[in-house]
C-alpha cells in the first residue's frame, strides 16, 4: 500500500449520521423545529442546519419550553443548562401545545411551519407507535420516556417525522406493547 493510501481511505458513514444528514435535508430556513427530551440526533441536526443553510430556524426545546436561536454544545452533563442559558422566549406547557404551535401548522398563510423528528421504541404496520412501556403496562420489562406530544401532534402535525435507527423486530412488531400516538 502507498504511504499516502492511509489518507485517502473515509471511514464509513455510519447510521446516525445518515440520519443527522437526512433530517438536516428537511429544515428550512425560519422553521420551528421541536426538540425532544434526549433526542441528540435531531438536536445536532437542526444545529447542522442552523450553522449551514437555515440560520433563522428555531429551536423549540422541551428544557424549560424556550426558544433557542443559537447552536451549543451537545453533552449530557451541560445541555440543559446551556439551552436555559441561551433561551429567546419561554413558555408554559400550555401556552406552547394550546397556543403557539397550532399557529405554525404549514399551509396557513403568513406563517411559519414548525416540524418535529421523533424515534418511537416500536411501529406497527399501521404507523401507530409505542414510546411508553416495553412488556405489559402494569408491570413492564423496560419503562420509556413517554408520549409527550405524540398523541396530540400525530393526528394534526403534517410535518412530523419518524426516525428509527434500528430496523429490526423489537422496533417494528405486529402488535404494540402500549399505543403512544395514533397511526396513518
Amino acid at each position: 500500500m502507498p504511504p499516502d493510501a492511509q489518507f485517502d481511505a473515509q471511514p464509513p458513514v455510519t447510521t446516525s449520521e445518515n440520519i443527522v444528514a437526512a433530517i438536516v435535508n428537511e429544515i428550512d430556513d425560519g422553521d420551528v423545529v421541536l426538540e425532544g427530551i434526549g433526542t441528540f440526533l435531531p438536536t445536532s441536526a437542526y444545529m447542522l442546519a442552523q450553522a449551514t443553510h437555515a440560520p433563522h430556524a428555531v429551536r423549540l426545546c422541551p428544557v424549560g419550553n424556550i426558544f433557542v436561536a443559537e447552536a451549543h454544545r451537545l453533552s449530557m452533563a451541560e445541555y440543559e443548562f446551556d439551552t436555559l442559558r441561551r433561551g429567546v422566549y419561554r413558555f408554559t406547557y400550555w401556552d406552547v401545545n394550546a397556543s403557539y404551535l397550532p399557529t405554525f401548522i404549514p399551509g396557513k398563510p403568513g406563517k411559519g411551519k414548525w416540524k418535529e423528528f421523533l424515534r418511537p421504541a416500536q411501529v406497527d404496520r399501521t404507523g401507530r407507535t409505542n414510546n411508553v412501556v416495553i412488556g405489559p403496562y402494569e408491570a413492564p420489562k423496560v419503562r420509556l420516556p413517554g408520549a409527550a406530544g405524540l398523541p396530540d401532534g400525530v393526528p394534526i402535525e403534517p410535518a412530523l417525522y419518524m426516525y428509527v435507527p434500528r430496523h429490526d423486530r423489537n422496533c417494528f412488531v405486529a402488535k404494540l406493547d402500549f399505543v403512544s400516538a395514533p397511526g396513518l
